[in-house]
């Protein structure tokens, strides 16, 4: 559903040109994923991601009160994992983005912005899984701004654009060959993409799955 255009004048088009760009970007990530993986050619991820089955979101925190005290869990976004293959962020100059530590888990370290056009790659779960835990899916957060003496009596408002990346619903993920040996069993059993994925979602709102 999109506005009307006299009220957002180039607003769909705008975004669908954006969408297209990431596509592109996601498209040449895949690639280079299945050329650093042992044992796989170059359109390994190609396949499994046909349908392009990704969703862009535009996120905005607004400008709130400072809390009475600082604490970890005053968090704009709660620490989680993307359930994707990958995600491609972008964020104003705000910042608030943490990643955690995978040496120290609850630490979580501060992921400041570069630039407006930086892109930040996060791995998600999917990939986590293909790659038999070689590569980590980034388990992140976003904090509300540091207080200064100067600061008002608000904190910044804050903008996001995450670009999460899917595979097809009926792909089966499993470790990659080359991955896991004798030595290094695979971590994971095979899933289809549309179960783990309703299994996540499921537990985010704390239902049972059902035999539907």
């Amino acid at each position: 559903m999109w506005p009307d255009e006299e009220d957002l004048p180039g607003f769909r088009a705008a975004l669908q040109h954006w969408s297209d760009l990431c596509s592109a970007v996601r498209n040449k990530a895949l690639t280079a994923l299945s050329i650093g993986m042992p044992g796989i050619d170059k359109g390994f991820f190609d396949s499994y991601h046909s349908h392009q089955d990704n969703y862009l979101r535009l996120l905005h925190y607004p400008s709130l009160p400072w809390p009475a005290t600082e604490s970890p869990d005053n968090t704009r976004t709660g620490a989680h994992t993307d359930f994707g293959t990958l995600t491609l962020l972008f964020q104003d100059n705000v910042g608030g983005l943490e990643v955690e530590d995978p040496k120290r888990p609850g630490v979580f370290v501060p992921a400041p912005p570069v630039t407006p056009s930086t892109c930040v790659f996060n791995i998600g779960d999917l990939l986590q899984r293909w790659s038999n835990d070689g590569l980590r899916s980034t388990t992140h957060r976003v904090a509300p701004p540091r207080r200064s003496a100067d600061s008002g009596p608000l904190q910044p408002e804050r903008f996001s654009l995450p670009y999460f990346c899917g595979a097809d619903a009926e792909a089966i993920v499993k470790a990659i060959p080359g991955t896991f040996s004798e030595t290094n069993p695979a971590k994971y059993p095979p899933i289809s993409v549309r179960e783990y994925v309703d299994r996540h979602v499921l537990a985010m709102y704390g239902a049972e799955p059902t035999k539907a």
